[in-house]
């Protein structure tokens, strides 16, 4: 069963171009018409919390699947326990009928009988995982978060065409150290700045859960941004902004605000004090790149 879509809605028009108003007027910020929407906060059942983002997979053209994409992590980091979990917690915003927001948790099972809602990424190393919540949306009318489709993925094909690449200016949306409004569940929205090359694989440090860590080659790149706890889940996404250089020519149109990865984690440096060494943030954040969220999503539908 998929959710359907009622007529061309708010987030499908986005797509089509950029917003102005009669009389030359901007419409809203692209990234408040869209990712802020899909953005949620994510709780498992020991307690932790993070981030993570609502994607709608089309079948055909008049319906679709909606999915929560976050880390395996986020489940938890042990993989034999990741399969015993029982359920996820998603922090919402409902419309209520005297018309007003408000935010509202539900928690959303990770098995239905003997089959599992969750698909992670085949790639060990790599941390993303999504989860089939099509049968919430369709329980729930009155939800006013929307997910994005694939047209906002930065594909080899995006990267190439829109000239992606380093020195990028990027939003990362979601709930560092937890933060949020005790009345409606928007997230904070950040910047920083792609660090490595994007399109290719990077060498980081994977942490195991035996506590063992070792290099591990990965489909990602890093984000130069104060990426806090919390922020795990998160969408890494371009900033829409007018006057992008791309291939040599200035464009005069907004920039979509393509999604180009997933914050996994943080890197951490050790700082030399007189008597003791200890953990500091880098300042840099860790992304499996927008590729990895889709073929995991893809694993729905062999």
């Amino acid at each position: 069963m998929g959710i359907k879509f009622r007529g061309i809605g708010l987030l499908t028009l986005l797509f089509l171009g950029t917003w102005i108003f009669p009389g030359g007027r901007a419409f809203s910020s692209p990234i408040s018409l869209t990712w802020v929407h899909a953005t949620v906060r994510v709780g498992n059942e020991w307690g932790k919390g993070g981030t993570g983002f609502l994607v709608i997979r089309k079948i055909d053209p008049k319906q679709g699947k909606a999915f929560l994409v976050t880390n395996k992590h986020m489940i938890n980091l042990d993989p034999q326990i990741r399969e015993k979990a029982a359920f996820l917690t998603l922090y919402l915003n409902v419309r209520e009928k005297d018309g007003t927001v408000l935010g509202k948790s539900f928690r959303i099972p990770l098995r239905e009988g003997d089959q599992k809602l969750w698909r992670e990424h085949p790639n060990p190393n790599v941390d993303v995982l999504a989860v089939d919540i099509t049968s919430l949306i369709n329980s729930q009318s009155n939800i006013e978060n929307k997910g994005a489709d694939y047209s906002l993925f930065a594909n080899p094909a995006v990267l190439r065409k829109e000239d992606i690449t380093e020195g990028e200016e990027v939003l990362i949306i979601g709930y560092p150290l937890g933060l949020f409004s005790t009345r409606i569940y928007f997230p904070l929205v950040r910047q920083g700045i792609v660090a490595s090359r994007i399109g290719e694989k990077i060498r980081i440090r994977f942490h195991y859960p035996s506590g063992e860590i070792r290099n591990a080659e990965i489909p990602g790149f890093l984000v130069d941004a104060a990426i806090l706890p919390g922020s795990s889940g998160s969408p890494v996404v371009l900033k829409p902004i007018i006057g992008r250089e791309v291939k040599g020519k200035v464009e005069m149109g907004m920039a979509k605000p393509y999604l180009l990865g997933i914050i996994s984690a943080t890197e951490t440096a050790s700082i030399r004090m007189e008597e003791s060494d200890f953990p500091a943030l880098a300042g840099l954040g860790i992304v499996f790149d927008a590729g990895t969220i889709q073929e995991t999503i893809e694993r729905f539908f062999p």
